[in-house]
């Protein structure tokens, strides 16, 4: 009897073993840049007229994820992980019209396993982002933020990193976001750290408690995904965002650029190979990434592709439920009649922040006016999202002007001196590829040319001011010129800090920058405006 009782434990010990050795295969779903694409889209993530093609929206991104949830807990699939890299605020109407509710709601029907900071989370300022920490149910990470100092957040438990057990392994994850979400506007006391250094902390926490496999999901950027990759030892997967970076194999799923293979392996300087991914923006693809990991946490087999979320995937009723429950408001800006205009009002992101734009002009023009005589008008790109398209009568609704002008907030006046024009002019042409080109700046009554060839800070190579609203005149550093701006120029955003730092008798002024603008519409409808020349690139 004791031998066959021995036999039976080696039995039993053997298979302990072998199932304490086998891999784990896992499937890992994740998305970036959702951007308020609650309701399905077009095909280029605007507002999707033809019903029978659309793309993307919660509705669809949420199908897949159940079904992949169904198949893992009835054993006909992998366990499975659905990681979000941030940036839910901002990018439609919904979102300009409900702000943190809507997003809330939503991620929490879509329920990801765990989450991180997105820049836009940070550009309503720490009151508009606390409501929306107190109403999610699910784990939001950063390794590399500090609330401590901020009244409106010190009570969000900010976790660096979060750690599941799936199938017996545990596995970490580590959140990081983009250091320029400072940028964003005012931010507060909120504290933004270097990515490497915080998140290569974090890895060594986790190693050191057991933590065998490090994922690190964060938002900064496809060349910043990469450096982690290569410079941080214990991590074994990156997934990213920011950048909008579309990877795939052979083929491109549809009309968007593959910036590489999916996943792009990159190699550390000790030989280990560390798969990055990032799956595009705005709902249109969810990332598959299956991965196999052995028994020493690393990954040794990864596959996946980008799965497109195209006309062919069903959308969830339950988001089409909550959808509705949020579409009162939204059905009554688009069939308020606001202005009118005798073209399109371009003020596309790709084009607004990079070049003079027909939106852009029309926004300045109406600061400019609201004021009176003798001042001037200048906004950054960053107030800019979408074209303004006139139905067939030339009309434009509120829900337009909502979509195309995300960021509804004061408009102030302020002096600057000529030198300090100049110097804001210098910050929008900064970039040498580093920044999304948000810091742009437009202007009414003032002009400018500027040569990207020559170095930073020198490129604006001609700048002249309107003089009593007929003569174009070199402008004179050492004046005092009136300016109407937005509430996000004045807050800093995109490093604008000239104004709040140079600027004098910062004046608030009694109209925010929807009424400036719909006043306007209402005494020049309609509206024709052109592209006069105020911005020019010449190099």
């Amino acid at each position: 009897m004791k031998v066959i009782s021995f036999g039976i434990l080696l039995v039993i010990n053997l298979f302990l073993r072998s199932v304490q050795c086998e891999n784990l295969k896992l499937l890992i779903l994740h998305n970036n840049d959702m951007h308020s694409r609650f309701e399905e889209t077009s095909r280029t993530s605007g507002t999707c007229k033809d019903k029978s093609n659309c793309y993307g929206g919660f509705g669809r991104v949420l199908h897949v994820v159940r079904e992949a949830r169904k198949a893992a807990a009835d054993g006909t699939g992998p366990p499975v992980l659905f990681l979000n890299a941030g940036d839910t605020y901002t990018g439609t109407s919904w979102f300009s019209v409900h702000k943190w509710r809507i997003a809330a709601d939503f991620m929490n029907l879509l329920q990801p396993d765990v989450a991180c900071f997105g820049n836009h989370e940070f550009g309503y300022k720490p009151s508009g982002l606390s409501p929306y920490l107190k109403a999610i149910r699910f784990p939001m990470l950063a390794c590399n933020v500090d609330f401590s100092e901020e009244p409106e957040l010190q009570y969000f438990d900010l976790q660096k990193s979060w750690i599941f057990n799936v199938d017996g392994r545990s596995i970490g994850v580590i959140g990081y976001v983009t250091t320029t979400s400072a940028d964003m506007g005012f931010v507060g006391k909120i504290k933004f750290l270097d990515e490497i250094p915080a998140v290569t902390a974090e890895s060594r926490r986790l190693a050191e408690g057991g933590i065998k496999t490090i994922i690190a999901l964060g938002h900064s950027g496809f060349e910043m995904d990469k450096r982690i990759a290569r410079e941080v030892p214990l991590v074994d997967l990156v997934i990213g965002g920011h950048t909008n970076t579309l990877l795939c194999n052979g083929i491109r799923p549809d009309i968007e650029q593959c910036a590489g293979s999916y996943p792009t392996i990159v190699t550390q300087p000790g030989g280990k190979k560390v798969p990055v991914v990032q799956a595009y923006a705005y709902t249109k693809y969810l990332g598959r990434l299956n991965v196999t990991i052995d028994d020493d946490g690393r990954i040794v087999e990864y596959s996946g592709y980008p799965q497109l979320l195209d006309a062919h995937i069903p959308q969830d009723p339950a988001a089409i439920a909550l959808l509705d429950r949020f579409r009162k408001e939204i059905d009554a800006a688009a069939s308020k009649i606001v202005g009118y205009s005798t073209s399109v009002l371009g003020g596309e992101i790709k084009k607004c922040r990079y070049e003079e734009c027909t939106l852009a002009n029309l926004v300045t023009d109406a600061f400019d006016s609201s004021y009176g005589s003798n001042a001037y008008a200048m906004i950054g790109a960053k107030s800019l999202y979408h074209d303004i398209i006139p139905k067939k009568n030339g009309s434009i609704t509120l829900l337009d002007l909502l979509n195309a002008f995300p960021f509804a907030g004061n408009v102030y006046s302020v002096q600057l001196t000529g030198l300090h024009i100049w110097k804001t002019l210098e910050i929008g042409v900064r970039s040498n590829g580093e920044t999304t080109g948000s810091e742009f700046v437009h202007t009414s009554g003032i002009r400018y040319k500027f040569n990207m060839t020559k170095p930073t800070g020198q490129r604006v190579v001609e700048l002249k001011v309107l003089v009593d609203g007929q003569t174009w005149q070199n402008i004179d550093y050492s004046a005092i010129y009136q300016i109407v701006t937005t509430q996000l120029m004045i807050d800093g955003a995109d490093r604008h800090k000239v104004f709040a730092v140079k600027g004098r008798n910062i004046t608030q002024l009694p109209f925010n920058d929807t009424e400036i603008l719909l006043r306007y519409f209402k005494k020049h409808s309609p509206v024709t405006v052109n592209l006069d020349g105020r911005v020019e690139r010449v190099g």
